[in-house]
């Protein structure tokens, strides 16, 4: 592809994963866009990233002190905030990128004339580094359009493979730093409001990874998920309100099956009964409205 078309800057999050890291920035590094810049922004590491990172000069690196940790969407904001080009995609430092995901992305979204894509990924579960599941993303939600309203229905994707630009993300204010948890479901839920978001068909350009047993993960701590419920759901009451009765029982559902699936994890059995009812209850309706729309 044209180098001159513009700029990508990937920002990769880190924190104390040197290993993984590594094959995060060699798959920004593979990319088959020319014009891109890698931005790794170290979340108080302690294992030797930054002094790995110090001595790369192919990437850019942003080094926040433990005094200075405010979590990984403030880590984000950061490289959002540093970015040079004119897109910003990224990417979580366990995930990596196949080689045409950025060139594929930039081609959709200027086909498109929007302001923002993501893309589909391949899922690899591990306990304890032992790899025991690899499957494809279903498109059953892989929702694409004005989504401004139906973003509300269901988790659309993660956060490794959102592209958008700058200016956009600035607009909107990047990532809300309150939220420990599903940061890329309330950033779509704004970005949807801006622009229509697209998806590249039939590829999968995103390997996502899951580490069931890495207990220092936020995003595998159970009990971060009610609290990020409540705080979505007050802080776009209007919208959720707008976006009508069938969006909002759509959203309520898919949020008690995550609930459920949370408590479960945590051993929390009077919340596992609670939203085990809950959703199984609503389960069968849901299925019924969504063949509808």
């Amino acid at each position: 592809m044209n180098s001159n078309t513009g700029k990508v800057s990937a920002v990769i999050t880190t924190h104390n994963r040197l290993g993984l890291l590594k094959r995060a920035i060699d798959s920004v590094l593979s990319q088959t866009y020319a014009n891109i810049e890698c931005i790794v922004v170290s979340d108080a590491s302690t294992d030797g990233t930054d002094e790995y990172c110090k001595s790369r000069d192919d990437i850019r690196f942003i080094s926040i002190p433990k005094s200075d940790s405010h979590g990984g969407n403030h880590a984000r904001n950061l490289g959002i905030r540093a970015a040079s080009g004119e897109y910003v995609a990224f990417l979580d430092d366990d995930d990596a990128w196949l080689p045409t995901k950025i060139e594929k992305q930039v081609v959709l979204l200027k086909e498109k004339s929007c302001e923002c894509v993501y893309c589909l990924r391949k899922k690899q579960v591990y306990i304890n580094n032992k790899l025991i599941k690899v499957f494809p993303e279903t498109t059953k939600y892989a929702f694409e359009g004005d989504l401004s309203k139906k973003v509300f229905r269901h988790f659309i994707t993660s956060t490794s493979c959102i592209l958008a630009k700058k200016s956009l993300l600035e607009e909107i204010g990047g990532f809300d730093e309150n939220l420990l948890k599903i940061q890329e479901y309330e950033l779509l839920i704004r970005i949807a409001q801006k622009t229509e978001i697209y998806y590249p068909h039939n590829e999968m350009l995103v390997l996502f990874t899951k580490n069931l047993s890495d207990k220092a993960r936020i995003s595998n701590d159970p009990k971060r998920l009610p609290v990020a419920k409540k705080y979505i759901e007050k802080k776009h009451s209007e919208l959720l309100r707008q976006a009508g009765l069938l969006n909002r029982f759509l959203h309520y559902a898919w949020m008690w099956k995550a609930l459920y699936i949370s408590a479960r994890m945590a051993g929390d059995n009077p919340n596992r009964i609670k939203y085990g009812v809950y959703y199984r209850l609503a389960y069968p309706i849901k299925l019924f409205f969504e063949k509808l729309s």
